[in-house]
């Protein structure tokens, strides 16, 4: 009696030391998981902006920075998408590209208008000087 007692007392033991050890395991896959995903997301972070970055070295670098940015923007801010995600940082660099490029669209059309219309132009100008 005393014998198995003992061996019942043990294989208890015995199982409460592997329920111990399959929960840490599962506590170890979860974190493990977790981490996985945070690297994943941080990669394509990363190589989101070194693309940016390399790309806006040139002219035409900036305007595919910036429509790349923009899908970042509309995808990943506003649709919810967090792999690719702009930062506040990013956002405030967006605002001033759009900005710029705004004022650039402008002072081309301006730039046509008086190429297009150059006696005419100036004869506005003189006319509004002196007026």
């Amino acid at each position: 009696m005393a014998l198995t007692l003992a061996a019942e007392q043990e294989n208890s033991r015995a199982l409460e030391v592997e329920k111990r050890k399959s929960a840490s395991t599962d506590a170890q896959k979860k974190a493990i998981d977790e981490v996985k995903k945070v690297a994943v997301k941080a990669t394509k972070q990363a190589v989101l902006r070194i693309i940016n970055v390399s790309f806006a070295a040139t002219v035409v670098g900036i305007i595919v920075t910036y429509i790349i940015m923009t899908v970042q923007l509309i995808v990943g801010n506003l649709f919810g998408i967090k792999a690719i995600e702009l930062e506040i940082w990013e956002v405030v660099i967006w605002v001033f590209l759009s900005i710029a490029i705004l004022f650039i669209i402008i002072l081309f059309v301006l730039i046509l208008v008086i190429v297009a219309n150059p006696y005419e132009t100036a004869w506005e100008a003189f006319k509004s000087w002196w007026n």
